[in-house]
């Protein structure tokens, strides 16, 4: 180290290898597979190549060899798995080539065929496949699949026979993959019924290549035993391909090269690669190291479907630093949909079931709106599901659930869900916008939170008659008219004019003036054409308060704020200058008294 001096090997490390290669020095590797040195070590022959170390230091200083020697510490590839160092030694092994048939340009010619997410992908895939050098199949470990392989005892030449190699899988598939190596090459030619042969020089005398095959050849398999229709109902090609971004060189990749090499179309139709969990560090998580969240532990605490809230939210395409803290707001936003998919459901009875469809022409005011807003929505989703964003999915719900369904439509809707004659036209067709709403929602969050949407879809009254399970139950598709998208967007303006009324109350509120929105009237200068009313819809109704005055003089938006000076109705509270009014009860409005006496009510 510092020295200047470097030395080359090419029988132990891939850059020597290939510079011998280059200028023609020759690959001579003196270990075995055993890590001792072989006869071409001289007098080390036997010894652990790290046993010697000592030794051969020892015969250098005494033969007078040694300049000088001393202990450095330095970083030193290791095992993953037991965390021993590791020996480079170059050997013989058996390859896949990728120029073969134009395997490497049939396989390019597939990746064109897939669809990569992130788009990305396809790049990386081009340009690694593109260079990528031959498949090596064989590797040197005590475990895995044999590669039935012989060898020529006076020529090395590898001795393959198609018979053979089927008989011996007839084997394996009786006994299990360890009978190869049980097996002695005259039994393993005997399984065709042939004797043993080297097809280059003719000598019957073979050895059984101990070799397995590469885990990868394993896994790049699993879409031919899979997808051929027999044992899981399951063809070419699946849908997606799910892993993480190191199997562009690893799974997707090789089973591209497989799928190829056998004449088979392409395995997937999407290949979808995502980041790593990492700790708050920026460590990949670990067992060995310990720094794992365990998602078990979470599902037992808080239940599967915040955990799946929880990384539904993230863009899973990037590294991810996992936080239990982050928890809060997915326990959070769970709430939240949760408690709001209670309230439609408390509304819906048996004799207003949910339905697939509505008639809009027949809706006016916000319940127009909604519905108009939530086709608009149901189209994001699918496109977004199709593309397998499922964070932007997760926004879009969360955003619409909070701020449009909770904190608009169904806030706005309270008064005339809970105080209106049940037979109300007006109550009924919010009625059949919520069980619309609702059915649509349940479908659009069951692929995030599927055992809270189906406990939701078995509780949906008329639910069953739309499918037996929310999991069997096709998204809404009614994609918007241009004529709708209009009138969907004019009502941006109403809903900005909304946001500054409610600002103003907040600050009635704040300073005193006012306790709830009820206790409220509002002076508000609006454009013309609503000047009677906000597109179908009340404005007092709108902004949630007791009377509003929309008036077209004025300063553009201009908001202003006093306390209602007329009596409360007890069961509608709002201040209304009817209150007491009708001979039924003195303390209601004359809305609420004609409900009363519908209903039967008696004031005695």
């Amino acid at each position: 180290d510092g020295t200047g001096c470097v030395h080359t090997a090419p029988g132990h490390g891939a850059e020597d290898f290939w510079v011998g290669q280059q200028y023609g020095i020759e690959t001579f590797c003196p270990v075995d597979e055993e890590g001792r040195f072989t006869s071409g070590a001289g007098p080390y022959r036997g010894m652990d190549v790290f046993d010697a170390n000592s030794v051969i230091t020892r015969d250098l200083e005494r033969s007078g060899r040694l300049l000088a020697g001393r202990r450095i510490e330095h970083s030193y590839p290791h095992c993953w798995r037991c965390k021993s160092p590791l020996i480079f030694r170059a050997t013989r092994q058996f390859f896949l080539s990728l120029e073969h048939m134009d395997l490497r340009k049939r396989v390019l010619e597939m990746v064109e065929e897939i669809g990569w997410h992130p788009a990305w992908g396809h790049e990386r895939m081009t340009n690694m496949m593109a260079v990528r050098p031959d498949w090596c199949l064989s590797r040197q470990r005590a475990w895995g699949v044999a590669l039935p392989v012989l060898r020529c005892a006076e020529c090395r030449a590898a001795v393959m026979d198609a018979d053979v190699i089927d008989g011996v899988a007839d084997l394996v598939e009786e006994k299990g993959s360890d009978v190869w190596f049980d097996l002695t090459p005259g039994e393993i030619f005997g399984l065709a019924g042939k004797k043993p042969s080297c097809p280059e020089c003719g000598s019957s005398i073979t050895t059984r290549v101990d070799d397995v095959l590469d885990v990868w050849f394993d896994s790049s398999l699993s879409h031919y035993n899979v997808l051929n229709g027999e044992r899981f109902g399951l063809d070419r090609p699946c849908s997606v391909y799910l892993e993480a971004t190191d199997q562009h060189r690893g799974w997707f990749g090789l089973s591209l090269i497989t799928s190829v090499a056998l004449g088979l179309s392409r395995p997937t139709d999407h290949i979808i690669t995502h980041g790593l969990v990492q700790d708050l560090q920026g460590k990949k998580m670990s067992k060995s190291i310990g720094n794992v969240i365990s998602p078990m532990d979470i599902v037992e605490q808080d239940g599967a479907d915040i955990l799946r809230m929880w990384f539904a939210a993230i863009d899973y395409t990037a590294d991810f630093r996992a936080d239990e803290a982050q928890l809060e707001d997915a326990r959070e936003a769970y709430r939240k949909i949760r408690n709001t998919l209670r309230f439609m459901l408390g509304n819906l009875t048996a004799e207003h079931p949910a339905g697939d469809l509505i008639d809009g022409s027949r809706l006016t005011g916000l319940d127009r709106y909604i519905w108009l807003r939530f086709r608009e929505l149901q189209g994001v989703c699918r496109r977004e599901y199709r593309s397998f964003q499922f964070h932007r999915v997760s926004r879009e719900l969360r955003n619409f659930v909070v701020t449009e369904l909770s904190g608009l439509y169904l806030d706005v809707r309270k008064d005339r869900l809970y105080c209106d004659r049940p037979d109300d036209p007006d109550r009924q067709a919010s009625v059949e916008v919520l069980g619309y709403l609702c059915a649509g929602l349940i479908r659009l969050l069951a692929p995030v939170i599927p055992f809270t949407a189906e406990e939701a879809w078995l509780a949906l009254p008329g639910g069953e008659s739309l499918a037996p399970s929310v999991h069997l139950s096709l998204l809404g598709d009614e994609p918007l008219r241009e004529d709708e998208t209009r009138e969907l967007r004019a009502w941006d303006e109403v809903l900005r004019i909304r946001r500054s009324a409610m600002k103003r109350l907040e600050e009635a509120r704040n300073e005193g003036l006012i306790g709830s929105g009820l206790e409220a009237e509002v002076d508000m200068t609006v454009p013309p054409r609503l000047s009677t009313s906000a597109l179908g819809e009340d404005w007092a109704d709108l902004l949630i308060v007791s009377v509003a005055r929309p008036v077209v003089d004025g300063e553009p938006g201009a908001v202003s704020v006093s306390r209602a000076g007329s009596a409360r109705c007890e069961r509608c509270w709002k201040h209304l200058p009817d209150v007491g009014s009708h001979s039924l009860a003195t303390d209601v409005c004359g809305r609420c008294a004609s409900v009363l006496e519908s209903i039967g009510y008696d004031a005695s």
